[in-house]
Order: structure tokens, then C-alpha cells, then sequence
């Protein structure tokens, strides 16, 4: 159990140090999340199914790259048709007609895009 301290202040009464400990350790883990970028990689078959994609495409996947890159992998959820798939896999629609899949394994920073292409032959 942690001992708990406490300091009397006019305005707030009673302040428990644990509590306060937790909220450093709180913050500490959002600057660190907001400060390192994730890293965004994309399997063999990934990248050649997006270079026979359109030009629309590809920069549509460029915007979601970015957006994985900056906010993680549930950052796009603002995106069309953006859902979970399984309990770290998600996708999204770039256009009506294709979609992006990615994979993301908890505690890392590591974001792997196993598929970008048509609908019809999308892995869910």
C-alpha cells in the first residue's frame, strides 16, 4: 500500500501525495505519446497492390499515413468507414472502392499496413 501524505493548503484542504504521483505518471506517458511519432510500415504485397492503385489513391494513403504517423492507429477515426476490425487490427475506406488495413500490437509504436487496394479483395 502507499503511504499516503498529507499538507494542508488554505484554498484545497488536504492534498494526497499519491494521488499526485499518479497524475505526474499520467502526464508523463500523454507528452511522451505526443512527442514520438509512430512508426508506419507497409508489407511487400501492401506496397505493390498501392503502386496498381489510382493516383487518388495513393494520396489519400499518403493523408492516412501522416495521420497514423502523428495520432497512432486509432487516430483516423474521423475517416470514412473507420472501425475496428479485431482487437488490434482496424481499416478505413480511401474511396468508395478501396480501403487500407492495418495492424498495431499494443505498448509499441509500430503500425504495419498489410493491405491497400479494392474492397472485393480485402482480408475482413
Amino acid at each position: 500500500m502507499a503511504r499516503l501524505v498529507q499538507c494542508c493548503t488554505p484554498a484545497r484542504g488536504p492534498i494526497r501525495i499519491a494521488r499526485w504521483k499518479r497524475a505526474i505518471d499520467y502526464y508523463a506517458v500523454m507528452v511522451y505519446t505526443m512527442v514520438v511519432p509512430y512508426h508506419v510500415t507497409l508489407t511487400d504485397k501492401a506496397a505493390k497492390r498501392l503502386g496498381k492503385c489510382p493516383e487518388a489513391v495513393r494520396r489519400r494513403f499518403e493523408a492516412l499515413a501522416a495521420v497514423l504517423r502523428q495520432s497512432g492507429p486509432t487516430g483516423p477515426h474521423y475517416w470514412r468507414n473507420y472501425s475496428k476490425l479485431a482487437e488490434n487490427e482496424y481499416h478505413c475506406h480511401l474511396t468508395y472502392d478501396h480501403v487500407a488495413c492495418w495492424r498495431w500490437e499494443r505498448e509499441t509504436i509500430e503500425v504495419e499496413v498489410y493491405y491497400v487496394g479494392s474492397r472485393e479483395g480485402a482480408p475482413y
